[in-house]
């Protein structure tokens, strides 16, 4: 027996149909998108700009989950010819917040080569972003000949292994093209096998804020800093740094600043207490494509410990390090090689002669692999090698260390 028809049947078969249609018109909405964009993505790739630039204008018309990639891969192109204004406009559309996971990474170090300003001219400023990042990272190490065994010879022991915990937060208290503050916290400990005495963690606060201006950016941080020795508070630390960058195309130079304050907490070790003054020097270089970053980075320095003096210790210092550093990431990978070599010269302050002198070069390789969106396995090689003038029978500052590391991280 065939069903009746009613109002309230025909009225319930008339709202399906649209939902039908609707659900249509969506699907074809989004397949319009698709099209679009991935005929941008392909045209990008072979570098055909006016037609990818065509088809990423008509993806964004039409809108879909992917329109803020649709932006980040128009600005590219805009950067590209030389309309690094445009580039710039387009780039302070973006929301972190919508850009997927496996991205966040590239978009964020884009808009950090940019320096985004917005042109002054009918553009109004970007409203303030706020957010918050939170990680964790697991490391185990096999250390062979590990430094600070061999400053003692009747404890030497030819390897150690040690676990570290490092933990990660930030929350951006305001972001946007013109300045961004933000408060950091981080956590670190270390803990080792067979030398528990060597135990250490420590804490550390800081409250970074930044300005920028067209190519030009400076980076102010007070930073509060305690450390523990085997469960036992050791030092506290209050500073600040301070960071002016220029940027030319994709080289950044930048001059930094340092002086920290340092209060050692024990009875053993008083004479901890002084001053750290630091002035350095960095050249960066960047390099990038659809799918890559790549930097080259030169760091010069010249620091400065100065610890109380006594009759029996040169704890006191002044040093020269010189890095060099690569790093490479796309998508998944992310690797970094640096070297390294820093001639440090101890000085009790009564006598400025040095006392002992190091020179101290090392290597370390570092890959990590992005699991999915919040998971990260990472390995790392370091070689160390020591010279020192200052040996004596019950001390040998002379040592080569190695260390090979396997560690998990997460990233919110």
């Amino acid at each position: 027996m065939g069903s009746r028809f009613t109002l309230k049947n025909f009225f319930k078969s008339f709202v399906l149909l649209v939902l039908l249609l609707n659900q249509i018109v969506l699907a074809d909405e989004s397949s319009q998108f698709l099209n679009n964009f991935n005929l941008g993505v392909i045209n990008h790739q072979q570098k055909n700009y006016p037609l990818a630039i065509d088809f990423y204008n008509k993806a964004i018309s039409i809108g879909g989950s992917l329109t803020p990639v649709a932006w980040y891969y128009l600005a590219q192109i805009k950067l590209a010819t030389g309309e690094k204004a445009e580039a710039q406009t387009i780039v302070s559309k973006i929301s972190m917040d919508t850009i997927p996971e496996n991205l966040k990474k590239q978009v964020l170090l884009f808009k950090n080569n940019l320096y985004v300003t917005v042109p002054a001219v009918n553009v109004a400023p970007e409203k303030d972003e706020q957010s918050l990042f939170l990680s964790a990272e697991i490391e185990s190490a096999l250390v062979q000949n590990p430094s600070e065994i061999a400053n003692s010879s009747s404890t030497k022991i030819n390897s150690e292994i040690n676990h570290e915990l490092r933990v990660y937060s930030t929350f951006v208290a305001f972001q946007n093209n013109h300045a961004d503050s933000n408060i950091s916290y981080s956590y670190s400990s270390q803990n080792y096998v067979e030398t528990t005495d060597l135990n250490y963690s420590s804490h550390t606060l800081s409250a970074p804020f930044s300005f920028y201006f067209d190519a030009l950016k400076l980076k102010i941080v007070p930073e509060y800093f305690v450390d523990n020795s085997s469960n036992i508070l050791f030092s506290e630390s209050k500073g600040v740094s301070s960071t002016f960058t220029k940027k030319i195309d994709s080289i950044y130079i930048s001059i930094n600043s340092l002086y920290t304050a340092i209060t050692n907490k024990t009875t053993d070790y008083a004479y901890l207490t002084g001053t750290e003054t630091k002035l350095g020097f960095l050249i960066n270089k960047n390099w990038s494509n659809e799918t890559a970053q790549s930097s080259l980075t030169l760091s010069l320095s010249a620091r400065q410990f100065r610890y109380k003096d006594t009759n029996t210790v040169a704890a006191s210092y002044v040093s020269q390090p010189i890095s060099l550093t690569y790093q490479f990431c796309d998508s998944d990978f992310e690797c970094t090689l640096s070297v390294s070599y820093e001639n440090k010269k101890y000085i009790k302050l009564s006598n400025p002669t040095p006392a002992r002198n190091d020179i101290k070069t090392s290597a370390d390789f570092k890959l990590s692999y992005d699991i999915d969106d919040y998971f990260k396995i990472f390995s790392g090689l370091n070689y160390t090698k020591n010279i020192s003038n200052y040996n004596t029978v019950n001390n040998d500052y002379n040592y080569s260390q190695s260390q090979v590391s396997l560690g998990l991280g997460f990233d919110y």
